[in-house]
């Protein structure tokens, strides 16, 4: 699965330093880490110690949120999305990122 930093709104990161894991199940299985940081994100390959929040989720529940199919609230409370850390930094990740119809599986 790619993880495109392409729909990161750097105008809606003024003041975010964090550091996101993402721990992804399911065909597409892996574990990616984002650094939000100045306006920028960076997106590595792997596992970050000591993250400010951490998501956990079936890859077909990852791309449907980035296509737009599916919303990360609904998501969430449906229980396909689990999290520890920054619930602050949960609600403000939705704002970070556009949607696009062009996220497909690597």
């Amino acid at each position: 699965m790619q993880m495109p930093t392409t729909l990161f709104r750097a105008n809606k990161a003024e003041g975010v330093n964090a550091t996101v894991q993402l721990n992804v199940t399911g065909p597409e299985a892996g574990n990616w880490f984002l650094t939000i940081k100045d306006r920028t994100c960076a997106v590595q390959q792997g596992v970050v110690e000591n993250p400010n929040l951490t998501v956990f989720g079936e890859s077909s529940t990852w791309l449907q949120i980035m296509r737009g199919e599916l919303r990360a609230e609904q998501a969430f409370l449906g229980g396909k999305l689990k999290f520890t850390g920054d619930i602050g930094l949960l609600l403000k990740l939705g704002t970070l990122f556009s949607r696009t119809s062009d996220v497909s599986v690597a």
